[in-house]
């Protein structure tokens, strides 16, 4: 797991939000935020 995925998964919020797509920004946000806390529950 690396820092892409989650940047990959903000970008595709991002890009959501520009469309007008609440539900599924607040989706990929939720699973960035997922994969950060798997991220930083490896590096302990």
């Amino acid at each position: 797991m690396s820092l892409d995925i989650i940047i990959d998964e903000l970008e595709r919020a991002e890009r959501h939000l520009v469309l007008g797509l609440t539900f599924d920004a607040m989706y990929a946000v939720r699973r960035a935020k997922q994969r950060a806390e798997e991220l930083r529950s490896q590096n302990k």
